[in-house]
């Protein structure tokens, strides 16, 4: 077992530390808003992967909020490359079995259970890990 996947009590899990902690460690991009104009600001990432050189990036929101303007413009666009798979889920964070739904940015949205959307995403893995676009042309 890669000890990377490890958290402080020896459990295989993302959240290495508790969330209030993990928290504290957040960057505060605002000395850094001057840097742009007409408002744009920097955005978090909440899930992001690389298989074979397929780039999967997971932005969740609770379930009434939607993407602010910005960001969609962002996500939207970075989905337009084929690389990149760009989904938006709603849940109840942190627990991700509270996922509902989710929108493949510049292809469909998906009502479900979590179990569901997991399976969508077990897919993704397993056409990445298939498509191995460095051995292509």
């Amino acid at each position: 077992m890669n000890s990377e996947t490890l958290s402080k009590d020896g459990l295989n899990k993302n959240l290495r530390m508790p969330p209030e902690e993990y928290a504290k460690k957040l960057w505060d991009w605002t000395p850094l808003n001057d840097c742009f104009e007409r408002g744009i600001r920097f955005t978090d990432v909440d899930g992001f992967v690389e298989v074979n050189h397929h780039f999967l990036l997971l932005e969740g929101k609770s379930k009434d909020a939607f993407l602010p303007r910005g960001q969609r413009m962002a996500l939207e666009r970075l989905a337009k490359l084929s690389q990149f798979t760009v989904i938006v889920f709603k849940g109840g964070p942190p627990n991700l079995s509270t996922v509902t739904e989710w929108e493949v940015l510049g292809k469909k949205k998906h009502k479900g259970s979590f179990q569901e959307f997991f399976n969508f995403i077990h897919k993704w893995f397993i056409w990445a890990e298939k498509d191995n676009i460095r051995n292509k042309g």
